[in-house]
């Protein structure tokens, strides 16, 4: 975020071939564009002009970052509109922004609270709000409030801070794509996970595309969809595996559904159902899942309306949630310590069942199908790193259930 004053330097420079014309235009002197332009080739680490006697003509090194700075600055143009109305002609707050300024907007936005966006930044807290105010004023907006002791953040304060996010991810990818031209895809896979991958195939196609390239890392993102759905939109994670939703979020994310997936009923491997026959188990009625002690995945869930819907289908009423629960650690635990029954996936405890500790109990529950996949920014344009690991993802999502693969 520090670079986007030197960038508008870089992208005019691109446009008018010289820093002496590039300087006119983002109102420079012709040394500082210079120097804009050699502190960004440092990061590089390679020219990002060919300079003649014709001019500088961006190399193919700068193309793609200035590609990527491009679309980072139509995503602050469009939050420029929106928060000032769409007769706003330029986005004036970039070009004198300071690096502390947009980070203090993101936290505060993401924290909800100026004590807690110093923390998070590891900053005082007099400095984050002297940064908070310096923003306000140069943007022209009210961003946020105290409410007696609460604070009150503003609509606004949110689009900005989803529009500097994006514009970072952005930059951040032209340089790994400017590494990736030289070969090293050493950048990072930025991956949300909902329940249904994190067990099997999400760890495999990490594993299987960092050991390809052993010179990237991953950054792996759990908890409620709402929130990880946040961070997708604001450009914190590129991908989203899991259950995909119905309709779409939106029209700015783009959903793939991988596979089929349906919901079994799974206990330890000693529960006293577990110990009844593949066709007493597809007798099981209604009543007796109804009777069953439940480890049931919240309400907003698919996996949970889907199962509340086979209940209701089946006239009978929903049956006994003893803990609502997300998380497999927790689930598996209770499981082998109780005579609970879990609604999952059996692909969630393919190691579980192998190694005798839990039962699937019969064949999958009719009805409970439902789609897993991946869920995308619709504007994203994926690294070499992303979308290697797309393709794992793909290869290892088609395999079935149990394979090992």
């Amino acid at each position: 975020m520090e670079n986007l004053r030197r960038l508008r330097a870089f992208v005019a420079t691109c446009d008018c071939g010289s820093a002496a014309q590039a300087a006119r235009r983002v109102h420079l002197s012709q040394p500082a564009v210079s120097a804009a332009i050699a502190a960004l080739e440092r990061l590089a680490e390679v020219p990002l002009f060919a300079r003649g006697n014709r001019g500088m003509t961006p190399t193919a090194a700068g193309l793609l970052l200035l590609t990527r700075a491009r679309t980072g600055f139509a995503h602050l143009e469009t939050a420029a509109a929106q928060v000032h109305g769409r007769g706003f002609a330029s986005v004036r707050w970039p070009r004198f922004a300071t690096g502390v300024q947009l980070r203090a907007l993101c936290a505060l936005a993401e924290t909800r609270g100026v004590s807690s966006a110093a923390r998070a930044l590891g900053l005082a807290q007099p400095s984050v709000h002297r940064a908070l105010r310096s923003f306000e004023a140069l943007v022209g907006v009210a961003l946020w409030r105290r409410a007696g002791a609460a604070i009150e953040v503003a609509p606004e304060a949110a689009v900005l801070a989803r529009a500097i996010n994006l514009c970072a991810s952005e930059i951040r990818m032209g340089f790994e794509e400017i590494r990736e031209l030289r070969g090293q895809l050493d950048g990072t896979v930025r991956v949300g996970a909902l329940p249904m991958p994190r067990s099997a195939w999400l760890p495999r196609s990490l594993a299987a595309t960092l050991t390809v390239h052993p010179g990237a890392d991953a950054q792996v993102l759990d908890g409620p969809y709402e929130n990880q759905l946040a961070a997708l939109r604001n450009g914190q994670i590129d991908v989203l595996l899991g259950a995909l939703r119905f309709p779409a979020p939106g029209p700015d994310v783009i959903q793939e559904p991988l596979f089929d997936d349906s919901l079994s009923i799974v206990v330890r491997a000693d529960h006293p159902l577990a110990v009844r026959s593949d066709a007493a188990l597809r007798s099981l009625t209604t009543a007796e899942l109804r009777a069953l002690a439940w480890l049931l995945p919240p309400l907003a869930t698919p996996a949970r309306q889907t199962f509340e819907r086979y209940m209701a289908r089946n006239g009978a009423s929903p049956a006994r949630c003893a803990v609502e629960c997300n998380s497999l650690v927790t689930i598996r635990s209770l499981l082998l310590r109780s005579d609970y029954a879990a609604l999952i996936s059996a692909r969630q405890i393919e190691f579980e069942v192998a190694l005798g500790e839990l039962a699937v109990l019969g064949p999958p529950i009719a009805g409970t199908a439902h789609p897993i996949g991946i869920a995308m920014r619709r504007a994203l344009q994926p690294t070499a790193l992303l979308r290697a690991f797309l393709r794992e993802v793909r290869r290892f999502a088609a395999a079935p259930a149990g394979s090992g693969n």
